[in-house]
């Protein structure tokens, strides 16, 4: 994945002593090196005080710079679905087909415990605010994210009627926020 922006600064002469993660945090780190997952030094993994554990620059980073590299295998993505799971996905945006695949990889890790233990419990983004929420927010700008909102939730609820029953409309849900938030707003910006 390439990634450029922001560092955390350190001196040659002062190094932040390493973290001491808990025990999910070792957990990912350990799974992550046995699947193959390759980093840069620059990335480092280390607790934060709000959000568990993050992905931090431990020295300056490029625009260009590769600081993770993941095995196909070990990657989250639809060709890994069995093949009947997989025809399902067929008809679906790819954020959709991705967040499917990420439901179906929660239900059943089959040795990607560690990696799954550190997923989100709960919606991220718009897709945690509900119904009467939206009112806290104000302006023209957050009228413009519920109207994004609205429209990326109604392709999904489209996207979720295509699935098994045994994928729940909240289950779907999470695996669409942590996924394809970013894709889709993504995309739209591109178009725009």
């Amino acid at each position: 994945r390439r990634h450029g922006g922001p560092t955390r600064e350190t001196s040659a002469s002062h190094m932040p002593s390493p973290p001491s993660p808990d025990a999910s945090g070792s957990a990912f780190l350990d799974w992550a090196s046995s699947a193959g997952v390759a980093t840069s030094a620059a990335f480092l993994v280390e607790p934060t005080a709000t959000e568990g554990f993050g992905a931090v620059a431990g020295e300056r980073v490029s625009v260009g710079d590769i600081l993770v590299t993941v095995p196909r295998a070990s990657a989250l993505a639809v060709f890994s679905l069995e093949e009947e799971m997989r025809q399902t996905t067929t008809s679906l945006a790819q954020s959709h087909a991705l967040a499917y695949a990420a439901c179906r990889v929660a239900a059943a890790p089959r040795g990607r415990e560690p990696w799954v233990a550190l997923w989100p419990a709960t919606p991220e983004g718009t897709w945690g605010v509900e119904g009467d929420s939206w009112r806290a927010f104000d302006g023209d700008a957050f009228r413009e994210l519920r109207r994004l909102h609205e429209e990326g939730e109604a392709a999904a609820r489209a996207a979720h009627e295509k699935l098994p029953p045994d994928i729940s409309w909240e289950r779907f849900k999470l695996g669409v926020s942590f996924v394809a938030l970013d894709a889709e707003y993504g995309q739209r910006a591109r178009d725009a």
